[in-house]
């Protein structure tokens, strides 16, 4: 009777250096006795050689001139008016001169207002009209870059109505209002910026030192 018995020869790492596990067998019958040997070589020689050279240049030119015109002007203000409601009473009834060709200039959220150049201003007097001014909506007054007179100012009740000049009756904001937890904008009195605010101090824009 024959056997037959196969055995696993390589190793584990012998598995991973050759690649691959080869079994053995041997036969046996009577006395006789069968030898064999197998001998695997696997010689693998892989040579890859790659060599990429790439070279990529960009040069890249941007030439960018712009002159810094801003936004177009106000209609309004090129008038020199301020925004108003859309009362059309509203301008005469503040002492002031319409100036329809800035109209397009004061378009509010719930629909268009009127564009109304203010009275000069008197020596004295605490009316919008005697500070030179007009009863605006706020957000009209900033839209022509206009200042707030003094508050409160009666004429004008509360807001959203505030008494608005025009802004070329005091030039650029270069002052701010500093008081102790915060800063206020300065309001414009006949042609002077003045701080209103009690417990505050006049000095240059971005130099209030408030923690």
């Amino acid at each position: 009777m024959r056997a037959l018995s196969c055995v696993l020869l390589p190793s584990l790492l012998t598995a991973v250096v050759v690649g691959l596990a080869t079994p053995a067998c041997s036969a046996a019958d009577g006395g006789d006795g069968g030898e064999g040997e197998g001998e695997g070589e696997g010689e693998g020689e892989g040579e890859g050689e790659g060599e990429g050279e790439g070279e990529g240049e960009g040069e890249g030119e941007g030439e960018g001139e712009g002159e810094g015109e801003g936004e177009p002007l106000n209609a309004c203000k090129a008038e020199g008016g301020l925004c108003l409601g859309g009362d059309p009473n509203a301008c005469a009834n503040g002492g002031g001169t319409r100036a329809p060709a800035g109209d397009s200039g004061c378009v509010f959220d719930d629909g268009p207002g009127t564009c109304c150049i203010a009275p000069a201003p008197e020596p004295t007097g605490d009316s919008c009209a005697a500070r030179g001014g007009l009863c605006a909506p706020i957000a009209g007054c900033f839209f022509v870059d206009g200042a707030l007179a003094p508050f409160p100012t009666p004429s004008c009740g509360f807001p959203p109505l505030a008494c608005c000049v025009p802004e070329t009756m005091c030039g650029k904001e270069l002052d701010t209002c500093c008081g102790d937890t915060a800063e206020f904008r300065p309001a414009c009195d006949r042609g002077t910026w003045t701080c209103t605010v009690e417990h505050t101090t006049q000095m240059p824009i971005d130099q209030c030192p408030i923690p």
